[in-house]
């Protein structure tokens, strides 16, 4: 696969079908309809406002816990889903994009870079820092 719209699926030997759908033949109705199902659980369920209501300033959440051992094995899950997720990191991106990405892996990718990095401060932060140490006769050695 090199990234790019399958419109052959004959002619191609290693392929998956989106999650969400690309086309209307493949299936995009069904990505649609996940994020229908997201403005329902987040908005409609809540009372609060969601499809077509994009003018509206409240905003509503949705939060969900599932007991993973009602369904099977919980190892099992939990190697299932690192399949998976490898799996996603490792798919080719289409044309001009940089890689795929899915919900959290940016975010576990900075905390790995500064549990082993630290966290980086705005030179106006250490400013800040020493200016506060310096007020109260406290030893600045933050950098």
């Amino acid at each position: 696969m090199d990234g790019g719209a399958v419109a052959d699926f004959a002619a191609n030997s290693v392929r998956m079908q989106l999650p969400t759908g690309s086309t209307r033949r493949l299936g995009s109705h069904k990505g649609y309809s996940l994020g229908v199902m997201v403005d329902i659980l987040c908005g409609q369920l809540s009372f609060a406002p969601g499809f077509g209501t994009l003018s509206r300033t409240r905003r509503a959440h949705f939060v969900a816990a599932y007991s993973v051992e009602a369904f099977g094995d919980v190892s099992e899950f939990k190697e299932n889903m690192d399949g998976m997720l490898k799996g996603l990191a490792a798919t080719k991106p289409m044309a001009g994009h940089e890689r795929v990405y899915y919900a959290g892996l940016p975010e576990h990718e900075v905390r790995i870079e500064r549990t082993k990095n630290g966290v980086p401060l705005h030179p106006e932060v250490i400013d800040w820092f020493r200016d506060i140490c310096a007020e109260f006769e406290i030893k600045f050695d933050l950098v």
